[in-house]
């Protein structure tokens, strides 16, 4: 009645309250007796999902262009302020779709649109990482006689990082002088970002390189992105020295940054130089959180400091940062490379006292643990456990090493017929340890068995383990 459209035009943008909540949602809603409730009551734009009809989106904007459009309309400068304001809340919802239909909408309706009003939808898909949207609003532009601006620009190419399309981002980056348009520091960041996704190490560091050219200075986000770029293509010393160059360059590391530096640290196998950056980390009053403990203990992993990494999960649960399932399994494994298999044992069992249940990569590093000691028992008592969980092919591939080392021939050949139903295959180490485990069993028959199955397999033996 008038009292809601009183409320549409005094306040365009907010949403009703939960007793106007039915009113406000599309009709199609409002006949299908579906009542909003919580959160969504208020909030009429969350009712439509993800994919709604364009007709129910043109139902909840028909309020505002029939007042943008009619003799009492505001002056051009606040239509245009008004429609972008929308759009942008649309986007801090990620809600792009509804966003992107909206635009149309808008365009289709007469309602003046320029590249704010783009920017704001491109925005919404950024946060989403829908690049393909984000590509195509921004290829439209022109033929709308809108050009695209540095904002424009620097959201799509974050939503292509963000979707793993990195030379897309880059390609991008590389169109913005020949458009006219003057890449800033937000438009090389998530370009230095997509650089990690494809490897191109070399590429992220020559535009590192390239931003004081244009009187641009790298920010933290460029760096910690060159850093962690470098740290996953193995140039670790090359992380590092990005790293210690911060400084010079007037930046202040956080804690994404101390993250990607102890992936260097990780690569290295540096653990005390890992143990070193925590340091620095809580003298620089940066508290460091759950993915920087366990990049510290998978250093310890393996150079075998079991001792640093048990000590390691004591302070993560004084501190208030709990250990999880990475750092737990993280441990285990440490333990296991040094040969401390009650210790790794003592870790897996505490892990539900810690509330931390334990995954395949925990009982992966366990087995590892048993097997390399040769805990038989244990092996055959994770082994019983492995129906419940989904178990990888190192899993297997140990506790055969296990049963072969114990000449326990039976259940490494049945271990061996089961992995293929489990979606496993066997390869040569699997077969050569069941074969290892028939010989030191005297079972010759059932080892030449196995042997002769293996070039069918297109597998060669290694020489019985």
């Amino acid at each position: 009645g008038s009292s809601s459209s009183s409320w549409r035009a005094s306040a365009p943008h907010r949403v009703p309250a939960e007793t106007t909540a039915l009113w406000a949602a599309p009709r199609s809603l409002r006949d299908s007796g579906h009542l909003p409730r919580g959160r969504d009551a208020q909030d009429p734009w969350q009712l439509l999902g993800q994919s709604p009809r364009e007709e129910d989106v043109f139902e909840l904007l028909r309020a505002d262009f029939d007042r943008w459009k009619s003799p009492q309309a505001p002056n051009k400068g606040s239509i245009y302020r008004e429609g972008a304001a929308l759009l942008g809340d649309l986007a801090k919802k990620r809600l792009p779709f509804i966003a992107s239909m909206a635009l149309g909408l808008m365009n289709k309706s007469g309602i003046p649109i320029d590249v704010f009003h783009f920017s704001a939808v491109i925005g919404a898909c950024e946060k989403t990482g829908e690049w393909q949207m984000a590509l195509g609003l921004l290829q439209s532009m022109p033929s709308m006689r809108v050009a695209p601006n540095v904002v424009s620009f620097s959201s799509c190419i974050s939503a292509c990082q963000k979707g793993g399309q990195w030379q897309l981002a880059l390609g991008l980056l590389a169109l913005m002088p020949e458009m006219k348009v003057t890449p800033n520091e937000y438009s090389y960041a998530p370009a230095i970002s997509a650089c990690d996704k494809g490897g191109q190490w070399q590429l992220a560091l020559s535009l590192l390189s390239d931003m004081p050219t244009l009187r641009l200075s790298p920010n933290v986000i460029s760096c910690n992105s060159a850093i962690l770029c470098c740290s996953n293509a193995g140039e670790s010393l090359l992380a590092l020295d990005l790293f210690r160059s911060m400084p010079q360059r007037s930046l202040v590391p956080i804690v994404n940054t101390y993250g990607a530096v102890m992936t260097a640290c990780r690569n290295l196998g540096d653990w005390e130089l890992a143990l070193s950056i925590l340091s620095m980390m809580s003298a620089a009053s940066v508290p460091p959180n759950e993915p920087a403990y366990n990049l510290a203990i998978s250093s310890c992993e393996e150079a075998g400091q079991w001792q640093v990494a048990l000590r390691l999960l004591g302070i993560m649960s004084l501190a208030k940062c709990p250990p999880d399932v990475f750092s737990c399994s993280a441990a285990i494994s440490a333990c296991g490379h040094a040969g401390e298999w009650q210790q790794a044992l003592s870790v897996l069992q505490g892990m539900p006292g810690r509330s931390v249940t334990p995954n395949e990569v925990s009982y992966s590093a366990a087995m590892m643990a048993f097997s390399a000691a040769g805990q038989s028992e244990l092996v055959l008592s994770l082994l019983r456990r492995a129906p419940q969980m989904k178990a990888d092919a190192v899993f297997y591939k140990s506790a055969l090493q296990a049963l072969s080392a114990g000449g326990q021939f039976q259940e490494a050949v049945d271990l061996l017929r089961r992995m293929p139903g489990l979606g496993l295959k066997p390869d040569e180490v699997s077969y050569d340890a069941a074969i290892g485990a028939c010989q030191k069993a005297k079972q010759w028959q059932l080892a030449v068995s196995l042997l002769g199955d293996m070039p069918q397999l297109k597998l060669s033996s290694l020489g019985f383990a």
